[in-house]
């Protein structure tokens, strides 16, 4: 039968894509909070710090932020968009 198509491999590549997708929106996330704290270190100071403290906390509160809203975009986003 032609043009038959592998669900099961189709689910398999569409969860492998999601994972990265999801892993590269909170790296963008982190590093959007690493800039943010570090801009504002640097304001506060008046200096240019090579590491931020400011920033690895921003950092690390929009990657766990970006976690969170995966770990419930997957749990329940199935019934979000049903409920649209």
């Amino acid at each position: 039968m032609s043009g038959a198509t592998d669900f099961a491999a189709a689910q398999r590549a569409n969860r492998h894509n999601t994972f990265l997708l999801l892993l590269a929106l909170t790296a963008i996330a982190a590093l959007l909070g690493y800039l943010i704290g570090w801009v504002l270190e640097g304001t506060a100071t008046d200096s240019v710090p090579a590491w931020s403290a400011a920033g690895l906390v921003a950092a690390a509160l929009m990657a766990g932020a970006s976690l969170c809203w995966s770990a419930v975009s997957l749990a329940f986003g199935d019934r979000i968009v049903l409920t649209m």
